[in-house]
């Protein structure tokens, strides 16, 4: 029987000491610091690396002073890795929290984007598909952020690269439609007038980087927003 006892005592100690040791594992840096390794890391385009820290960031510093650009940071640095789903649930997540934000034409551009290349980019990256011929689920998403952001915000920067890729998709649907007799008709509201040049905006340089056929984003896009 006292066998039994220290044993289970033993047991007690071990699960204790073992417990007392991963807590210790588990270090909290500064808000600031989780901030600084994932700007670098992004800057040099070690993007999981840069997920890890706005993760954490986020999980610790829920309310911080970085806690809106880490959000934004995240939509991007999770694009950049081919997570489309993650990254729209991330552009999904900062619209829902920061309704007013002056940001929120990004956050529904990229929500739009990751929708696009869900459907398209990745597919006939690595497959012979005619994209006119696929479901149109995705493209019909994108279309609808798309659509969203230039009826709330016109004058965006990201409204003209918006726009030609709401008019690619209506001509694959158009396409669709003479292939399966698939009818649904979408519009492109127009664009205000723009000064010439407006398509080299920051954030829409290095076309091909992640998918062929479409102008992406790159590192510099994350550094849109202010520092400090």
């Amino acid at each position: 029987m006292r066998s039994v006892v220290r044993l289970l005592l033993l047991s007690t100690l071990f699960a204790l000491a073992a417990g007392c040791a991963s807590q210790k594992e588990v270090e909290v840096l500064p808000e600031q610091t989780y901030y600084e390794n994932a700007r670098e890391a992004m800057n040099s385009g070690n993007f999981n690396e840069a997920e890890q820290n706005l993760d954490a960031l986020e999980t610790y510093y829920p309310f911080g002073r970085y806690a809106e650009q880490a959000q934004l940071d995240l939509i991007f640095a999770r694009y950049q890795n081919l997570d489309l789903e993650g990254s729209r649930a991330a552009a999904d997540r900062f619209i829902r929290l920061n309704p007013q934000s002056e940001h929120l034409d990004y956050a529904l551009y990229m929500r739009g984007l990751a929708s696009y290349n869900l459907d398209l980019g990745l597919a006939t990256r690595y497959f012979p598909v005619d994209a006119a011929a696929r479901n149109p689920g995705e493209q019909l998403q994108a279309f609808r952020d798309f659509s969203q952001l230039l009826n709330r915000f016109p004058d965006s920067d990201y409204a003209l690269d918006a726009r030609q890729r709401m008019i690619a998709i209506r001509n694959r649907m158009a396409e669709r439609a003479r292939i399966v007799g698939w009818r649904q008709p979408l519009r492109v509201p127009p664009l205000p007038r723009v000064p010439n040049g407006l398509s080299t905006w920051v954030g829409l340089a290095k076309p091909d980087r992640v998918f062929p056929g479409t102008s992406n984003l790159d590192a510099r896009s994350a550094r849109f927003l202010p520092r400090g």
